[in-house]
């Protein structure tokens, strides 16, 4: 395999949806059973009762929260404008939207959109009672301050009930979140590991691998790449990764490089079941523990994992489990240098680029490009023959 590497970028967000609901309606009901079905879709989910600490200034950790998440969903209930905290997220998520590839997706649950427009009903006795508290401050800017807010509450609402969402007032409650979440996945694409953008050689492999993980089978669920460094073991591993990923409730990409450092066991385990659940971990501190939670986990669950860079596969096992816990279908991919401790695993050797590889390298590049490329082989003290 040849690699030629232009430039490298990466960006992510520490949570796929931020969700703004009244907790007063919903938080027991409706909107908890909408979070577990978002965490269930692998959907990293911003809840503040789950995601903030006591004593922590909720306003504050709103404001990081909002420009941290791909996506909100808003639950506009009943009770929802009667909540200044509320109505200050949606003025933020929609400032936002306007601002950034920010997408925010509405709910009316319970409540007519027609009525959040023209701000109605439930909604009207709630900006009668900001008004009353406007009236009441004798402070000019204090009440300044209020107009200025109120008109913005207004504006929001009127902004919101206009966008495309989905409206529930009777039927499963169950299928109606199957719509939401179906809307999330296409607004919220997970994103991909990074793989450079010009290879050659490597798609024989990529299709055997595919193959072997389609195939649902409870046989074989290990597969190791083999082969010399810097020759697209882990290139394979992140491109077959990000092709399958999705088809499995749950995946992770762990590179396991100094797994002889005992302070870094809980580390790993604690990124594993991250991965997974799409939830923090920090409370796992010993190995023991960590791999009761895996236990659990796994038993469960269709999980694909690559680990990348092994040296010793026993000791791996010993910290995130082994194959025999994992459901059926689940795959474990390997990738190692190390040929000899991997009986009795299906293997795939990786080999340095081969003479149709090279062939079609320079059909690809035509002539100055191979003239760079000669360059790069004879003075990179990386180059690989």
């Amino acid at each position: 395999m040849v690699v030629i590497r232009p430039y490298e970028t990466s960006s992510s967000s520490p949570y796929d949806v931020f969700l703004s609901f009244r907790g007063e309606d919903t938080r027991y009901t409706f909107t908890d059973h909408l979070y577990r079905a978002l965490l269930q879709h692998g959907f990293r989910t911003f809840r503040d009762e789950d995601e903030m600490q006591k004593g922590e200034r909720l306003k504050s950790e709103l404001e990081k929260a909002i420009p941290q998440s791909k996506s909100s969903i808003i639950v506009i209930s009943k009770n929802y404008a009667n909540s200044s905290w509320c109505l200050d997220e949606l003025v933020m998520i929609l400032e936002r939207r306007r601002t950034s590839g920010h997408v925010a997706l509405p709910v009316f649950y319970h409540v007519e959109p027609s009525e959040v427009r023209k701000q109605t009903g439930t909604i009207a006795v709630a900006f009668e009672k900001y008004k009353k508290q406007c009236d009441k401050e004798t402070d000019t800017e204090g009440k300044r301050t209020w107009m200025e807010k109120i008109q913005g509450w207004r504006s929001a609402l009127t902004e919101v009930a206009d966008l495309i969402g989905h409206h529930h007032v009777d039927g499963y409650e169950s299928k109606f979140i199957d719509k939401i979440i179906k809307d999330t996945k296409v607004n919220v694409r997970r994103t991909p590991l990074y793989v450079d953008p010009y290879i050659i050689g490597i798609d024989s492999q990529v299709e055997k691998i595919n193959l072997w993980l389609q195939d649902g089978s409870n046989n074989d669920r290990v597969l190791a790449i083999c082969g010399k460094g810097r020759i697209g073991k882990t290139t394979i591993a992140k491109i077959v990764y990000n092709q399958n990923f999705e088809s499995f409730d749950g995946s992770s990409f762990i590179t396991v490089t100094n797994i002889g450092e005992k302070s870094k066991h809980p580390e790993l385990q604690r990124q594993f079941l991250s991965d997974i659940t799409k939830r923090n971990h920090g409370n796992i501190h010993s190995v023991h523990a960590g791999l009761e939670e895996i236990r659990k986990l796994v038993f469960s669950k269709r999980v694909l994992l690559v680990l990348d860079d092994v040296e010793e596969v026993d000791r791996v096992y010993d910290i995130l489990g082994r194959p025999e816990w994992f459901f059926q279908g689940s795959k474990v991919i390997i990738t190692t240098r190390h040929k000899r401790m991997l009986q009795p695993h299906q293997m795939l050797r990786v080999e340095i680029l081969g003479q149709d590889g090279w062939i079609k390298l320079i059909k690809c590049l035509g002539m100055r490009g191979c003239y760079n490329l000669i360059k790069l082989l004879v003075w990179s003290p990386f180059a690989q023959f």
